[in-house]
C-alpha cells in the first residue's frame, strides 16, 4: 500500500538516527568513564576498551570520524599502562622469568632451549668496536651467535642485543670460556692465534654510553653525550683456553664490580649507567662460549619502548583504531 511504501521509504533515515543515537550515547558513556591510567584493573581497562570498539566501529557517523584520533591516543594510553604494569605478560622473552617481588625479576637463560637464542637479535657495530680490528671470521664452526649443546655460542664478529632492558641495582652471572683457536703461521718467527675477544654490556642506548664488561672482568664506562670514561683492567686478561670461567657483576647504582671465580677482579664508578640494554659482543676467531647467564634486576620499561609501542599499536588495530583506520586531520568528508 502506499502508507507502507511511505514507512519504507522513511527506513534508511530511521536507520541513520537510530545509528547515532547510538554513536553519541557510546560517546556519553565514555565521556563520564574516568580514563583508566597506571595501577587500574584489567577490568576497568577492558571495560573502557570495549565502549571504545563500539565506539570506532560506528566510524561512518561524522560525529565519531571527528574524533577517531582523540579516541586512538586515549586508547594508546590506556594499553600502555596495561603494558608497563606487567610488561613481560605481554612480550614473554624465551628466557626463564621469576617474579621476585617490589617490581624485581630474576632472568634466567639456561639455554636449554634453542629458541632462547631468539631473545638476542643482531644490531649495528658500534663505532668503538670497529676501531677494534677488521672484522673476523670463525676459522672452526659457523659465524654468528646459537645454542648448542645446553649454552650459547659466538664467534666470528657481532653484536646481539637482548630482548629486555634492566635497571639497577642489578646483578649478572655466567660462566663463560673461549675455545681452542686455529693457530695459523703468522709474519713473524713463530706461529700466531687470531682475536679471541669478547664482552657483555649493560645499561646501553642507543647514544653510545654504556657498560661493558670485556672478557674475563676488565670493566669499562663509557658516557658519550658527557665525554666521560673510566676503565680498570682485570688480572685475568690472559686465560686459559678452555677453561671456564664464572663471571658475576654487581651493579648498585653508583659503581660496577666484577667477580672471577668468586674473587673481585675490577670495580668502577658507572658514571650514572643505571639502566639500558644488555648486549652480547664478539670478534673471535675461537668460539666463545656462555653458559647459564642470569639477570636479577628492575626491568627497564623505558628501554622497553619499541616492544611496547608495537604491542600498542598490534592492539589498537585490533580496535579498530590503526593508523589507517584514522582520517587525516580535517575531519571527515
Amino acid at each position: 500500500s502506499a502508507a507502507a511504501a511511505k514507512v519504507l521509504a522513511l527506513q534508511p533515515a530511521l536507520d541513520e538516527r537510530l545509528a547515532l543515537g547510538r554513536a553519541l550515547a557510546g560517546l556519553g558513556q565514555l565521556a563520564v568513564r574516568t580514563l583508566p591510567g597506571a595501577g587500574a584493573t584489567d577490568a576497568e581497562r577492558d571495560a573502557w576498551l570495549a565502549e571504545a570498539r563500539a565506539v570506532a566501529a560506528a566510524r561512518t557517523q561524522p560525529v565519531v570520524a571527528d574524533r577517531l584520533t582523540v579516541l586512538r591516543a586515549l586508547a594508546g594510553q590506556v594499553l600502555a599502562g596495561r603494558f608497563d604494569d606487567a610488561p613481560l605478560r605481554w612480550v614473554p622473552p624465551h628466557a626463564k622469568v621469576e617474579d621476585l617481588g617490589a617490581g624485581r625479576v630474576r632472568v634466567t637463560w639456561d639455554f636449554s632451549d634453542p629458541a632462547q637464542a631468539q631473545d638476542w637479535q643482531p644490531v649495528p657495530t658500534r663505532a668503538e668496536d670497529e676501531r677494534r680490528g677488521a672484522p673476523v671470521h670463525a676459522l672452526s664452526g659457523a659465524d654468528g651467535l646459537a645454542v648448542r649443546d645446553g649454552g650459547l655460542e659466538l664467534a666470528g664478529t657481532g653484536t646481539w642485543s637482548s630482548s629486555l632492558a634492566f635497571a639497577a641495582p642489578l646483578s649478572i652471572e655466567y660462566e663463560a670460556k673461549v675455545g681452542q683457536p686455529i693457530v695459523v703461521k703468522g709474519l713473524g718467527e713463530g706461529p700466531e692465534s687470531g682475536p679471541m675477544q669478547f664482552g657483555l654490556r649493560l645499561c646501553a642506548d642507543a647514544t653510545g654510553s654504556y657498560l661493558f664488561c670485556f672478557g674475563f672482568g676488565t670493566l669499562y664506562a663509557r658516557d658519550v653525550l658527557r665525554v666521560l670514561e673510566q676503565q680498570k683492567e682485570s688480572p685475568y686478561s690472559t686465560f686459559y683456553i678452555g677453561a671456564p670461567y664464572h663471571l658475576r657483576l654487581e651493579h648498585d647504582g653508583q659503581r660496577l664490580r666484577a667477580l672471577v671465580e668468586g674473587t673481585e677482579a675490577a670495580a668502577i664508578p658507572v658514571l650514572d649507567r643505571t639502566h639500558g640494554r644488555l648486549e652480547l659482543w664478539c670478534r673471535s676467531e675461537a668460539t666463545v662460549r656462555l653458559d647459564r647467564l642470569v639477570v636479577e634486576a628492575t626491568i627497564d620499561r623505558a628501554g622497553l619502548a619499541p616492544q611496547r609501542d608495537a604491542w600498542v599499536a598490534g592492539q589498537l588495530a585490533a580496535l579498530g583504531l590503526a593508523d589507517a583506520d584514522v582520517p587525516a586531520a580535517g575531519g571527515a568528508r
